[in-house]
Order: C-alpha cells, then structure tokens, then sequence
C-alpha cells in the first residue's frame, strides 16, 4: 500500500477516519488522503483537517443533497464526474476505505473493479439486508448489495463483530474506537478534541436525548419533530427537565432551545461518541433510532423508543421494536 484513502461526509465518518489515519501512519508511516462529500455539517472541518500531520491532502466534493437529483445525476457522477477527481486511486497499490458502498463513491469504485474496505456506518450494518430502503430504485440504477456484501468489499470493520449478520460475518473484523483513541499522545488527544469544539456540560444534567434529522430527511414536518421530542421529553420529566441535555444529530437543523426551553442543549457539530473521551457521564440516553446508543464506553441505561410509534418512519428504517436496557445489561443491547 503506497497510499490510503478516506471516503467521508459526517461527523461520525471524520472522527473515525482521523483515529485511522493516525494508526496508519504510525504503523506504516503513510499519510492519507481525505474525499469530503460537502455538507453543512462538515463544513467548518474542511480547512482543518489538514492541519492533522498524517493528512496528505483534502479534496472536497459537492453534490446536491435532493434525492431526485442525486438518482438523475447518478451514472453521470459515476462515469463522468468521479474519473476525473479520483481516477489515480483506482490504483491496486491504493487502499480505499467507505462507510457507505451504495452511495455514489462506493459505486464507482466497485463498478470500477476497485477492491474496497467498509467500516462501521450505524445499526445497518447489524439488522438490515442488502437493499434497506428505496430497493426499487436502486436496483434500477444498478446499485449493488449494500453493507459489504458485494465481492469487491474485501473486509468490514464493526465494533461489535459478534453481531454481524450472517451472510457477510466472514468478511468481519472487529475494531475499538477506544483502542484507537488511547494510541495518541495526550497531545493529539487535546488536538481531536479542539477539532470538534467540545464544550463542557452541565454536571446536574444526567439523561443525554440524541435525536435525528427526521424532518431534514423529509419524514416529518419540522413542527411535528417538535412535537415528537416535546411528547418524549414531557411524558419522563413532567416536573424537572433540567436533568435533561439534547444532543442534535449533526444534521438536526432545529434549534430545541427556542420551544423546549428548559433542557440543555449541546452543539450539533461533533459526533456523539467523542464524550466518551472526556470526563462526562451520563445516566441515560434516550432515542427514537439513534445507532449512537451504541456507542457508548460505559455503561448506561437507554430508552430505545424504536419506530413502531411513528409509522412514517418505518417505511424508511423499518419496523424498529422499543427496547429499554438497564446499565447493569448495556453490554446486551439488541441491534
């Protein structure tokens, strides 16, 4: 491998790619490239990814987030406009690593004969098949399976080997965020933090919400996203909601503290799982569907609320059971 290749877009994406590409080029001693699709939420990030020693070059990408244009654009994107920006790492002795094989990247490279490496999306790669939502669409299109199940997807990295589907558990390697993260130095751990802007929160607040772009994704209404987090909020906290902290998905564009203002909330621009690596510690967190419950390095009590409730969301994530696990049975959560 002469050359390494992050594909990213979110938050989550960016954080794990920069601990991977600090092993690698301390293992190795190979700097990496970073493909940004462009998006609101990552867009602070772009000139400073650089300023990471391991990072050899940022090359920022823009497509337009409508679905209809993304599905008209598609095999022009593939054929046309993608060669042209990445055609030099079709190269065997480069290493592309994706979090996502159905989006565009992944699909030129794959349509291109390019052997891939996918890590770790969401609960997706856990407890969906191939084609998890717009299946018609995307076999008219040409896209192929999805979650590392087709051929030129030579390994997928999941944190939580064990629960791999069955089809595709050959291919699984295990991963730790938490491993990756202790190899740095204190003062590269420092550096990731600032990266990200982290703040500090309230030691009273002890329930963490992590919520979803559920209107930005065009599934409800700004104004009924509303409603659904207040509903939540009021029906477990009638009285005290100032034990209540709000994490906004990075693409959550709503600002809760103008209707619901008696929580806390938090930056929507980092990824949830970096709090892990600072001395905050929550007793719950509560969510619709957000594969971030997952993620923690503690043990914690989660109100996983699924998606039973809110029959728009299933069409789009499926039939999602509630589940609420006590922090004595964290390590046990269901996908």
């Amino acid at each position: 491998m002469k050359s390494n290749v992050y594909i990213c877009k979110t938050t989550w994406e960016i954080f794990v790619s920069i601990l991977l590409a600090s092993d690698i080029y301390y293992d190795k001693k190979i700097k990496s490239v970073f493909v940004i699709e462009v998006a609101e939420e990552n867009i602070n990030y772009l000139s400073k990814l650089s300023d990471f020693f391991f990072v050899s070059k940022v090359i920022p990408v823009r497509f337009s987030s409508n679905k209809y244009v993304k599905a008209l654009c598609f095999h022009y994107r593939v054929r046309y406009y993608l060669p042209k920006m990445l055609g030099e790492y079709l190269k065997s002795d480069v290493r592309v690593n994706l979090f996502i094989d159905q989006g565009v990247f992944g699909q030129y490279f794959i349509k291109n004969n390019k052997d891939v490496y996918l890590y770790e999306h969401g609960n997706g790669n856990y407890c969906v098949g191939p084609y998890p939502n717009y299946k018609m669409i995307k076999k008219f299109l040409g896209i192929t399976e999805g979650y590392g199940r087709h051929s030129r997807v030579k390994r997928i990295y999941l944190q939580h080997p064990e629960k791999a589907p069955k089809d595709i558990i050959h291919k699984v390697t295990g991963f730790s965020i938490k491993n990756l993260y202790n190899k740095l130095f204190l003062k590269e751990q420092q550096n990731l933090l600032s990266f990200f802007g982290i703040h500090k929160i309230n030691k009273t607040s002890d329930v963490i919400i992590l919520t979803q772009p559920i209107s930005e994704d065009g599934f409800y209404s700004e104004r009924e996203k509303i409603e659904i987090y207040r509903e939540i909020i009021d029906s477990r906290f009638p009285s005290d909601k100032s034990r209540v902290v709000i994490k906004p998905h990075p693409r959550d564009k709503t600002n809760y503290g103008k209707y619901i203002p008696d929580v806390m909330l938090l930056p929507r621009s980092f990824p949830m799982e970096i709090l892990n690596f600072t001395n905050i510690r929550f007793i719950k967190a509560i969510t619709i569907c957000s594969s971030a419950v997952y993620n923690f390095e503690y043990d914690i009590s989660v109100d996983y609320i699924g998606t039973l409730r809110y029959p728009k969301l299933i069409k789009a994530l499926g039939r999602l059971p509630a589940q609420y696990v006590h922090k004595d049975n964290y390590k046990n959560i269901q996908y």
